[in-house]
C-alpha cells in the first residue's frame, strides 16, 4: 500500500505538469490562429491595392506627356477572341492580352491569331488562382508554365505579368522582381464594378469619364457572362479616339516613360 502511495505521489505531479504544458501550447496556438484570422482581412485589402507593391516594378498608370492610353484584356482566349480582334482591327488598335496558360493550352489557334494580329501577350498565370497565401513553388510554377506556353506558341515580345484578381503580397512581388518581370495593374476597370458590368452604356460613360493620359484600361470581353463589355468596346474606342487619345498596348505606352516605382 505504501509503495502505491509513493507511486501516486511521484507520478501525479508529472501528469499535472504535462497537462499544463499541453494547455499552454494550445493557448499559444489559439492566440496565433486568432491573430492570423484577424489580420487576414487587412492583408487581403493590401493585396488588392493597385497603387502599391512592396518591391519590384509595377504600373497601374504610366506617366506620359502624350495623350495615349493602354488597352488591356484579361482572361482567355475565349469564344469572343475573334470578335475582339475584328473590332481592334477596325479601329487600327494594338492592345495587350493577359491570357492564362490553361486556356492557351486549350485554344492554341485563337492564341496564335492574337499573336499574328500584332498584339501584345501578357502572363495572367496558369490557372487564374489568387497568388497569395500560396507556396513559392506554386507561384513560380504558375508564372513559368505560362511563360513557356506563350513562347511555344510563337510570341517573341516582352512578357509582362498581371496577377489574377490583381492580388499580390510578399513572395509574388519578390519573385517577379528577382526574375525581372514587371507587374501590370490598371487605373480604369469599369466592368469590375457590378453596378456597371451588364450595361454597355454605363461601361462607356465610366471609361471615358475616368480615363486620363497614361491610363491602363482593363476590360473582360472573352465570355458571354461579360458580353456587355464586348458590346461597349467599339463605342469606347470611338469615343477615346474622338477625344484625341491614341489607344495602344502597354509595351508601346511604356516607351520613354517612367514606372510608378
Amino acid at each position: 500500500m505504501s509503495r502505491f502511495l509513493r507511486y501516486q505521489h511521484y507520478t501525479l505531479p508529472l501528469f499535472v505538469e504535462s497537462s499544463l504544458s499541453v494547455r499552454k501550447r494550445l493557448f499559444f496556438v489559439l492566440i496565433i490562429l486568432v491573430t492570423i484570422a484577424s489580420a487576414k482581412p487587412v492583408l487581403l485589402r493590401i493585396a488588392h491595392l493597385t497603387n502599391w507593391q512592396w518591391t519590384g516594378t509595377y504600373h497601374s498608370h504610366i506617366q506620359t506627356r502624350h495623350k495615349a492610353v493602354a488597352l488591356t484584356f484579361d482572361d482567355g482566349p475565349g469564344p469572343a477572341s475573334d470578335s475582339v480582334l475584328a473590332i481592334l482591327n477596325r479601329f487600327d488598335v494594338k492592345a495587350t492580352f493577359f491570357l492564362t496558360g490553361a486556356e492557351m493550352s486549350l485554344e492554341p489557334e485563337r492564341t496564335a491569331r492574337i499573336i499574328a494580329a500584332g498584339h501584345e501577350i501578357g502572363n495572367h498565370s496558369w490557372s487564374h488562382q489568387a497568388l497569395i497565401f500560396r507556396s513559392p513553388v506554386f507561384i513560380r510554377s504558375e508564372v513559368e508554365r505560362t511563360d513557356s506556353i506563350i513562347r511555344a506558341l510563337g510570341y517573341k515580345g516582352a512578357i509582362r505579368f498581371r496577377p489574377p484578381f490583381g492580388t499580390k503580397l510578399i513572395y509574388l512581388p519578390y519573385y517577379l522582381n528577382q526574375t525581372n518581370r514587371h507587374t501590370i495593374l490598371w487605373d480604369v476597370a469599369p466592368d469590375l464594378d457590378l453596378s456597371l458590368r451588364f450595361n454597355p452604356d454605363s461601361l462607356v460613360r465610366s471609361t471615358t469619364r475616368n480615363v486620363r493620359p497614361g491610363s491602363i484600361i482593363l476590360l473582360h470581353t472573352m465570355y458571354d457572362s461579360v458580353s456587355a463589355s464586348l458590346s461597349a468596346l467599339p463605342t469606347i474606342l470611338n469615343s477615346l479616339q474622338a477625344q484625341g487619345y491614341k489607344v495602344t498596348s502597354v509595351g508601346d505606352l511604356l516607351k520613354n516613360t517612367t514606372p510608378d516605382r
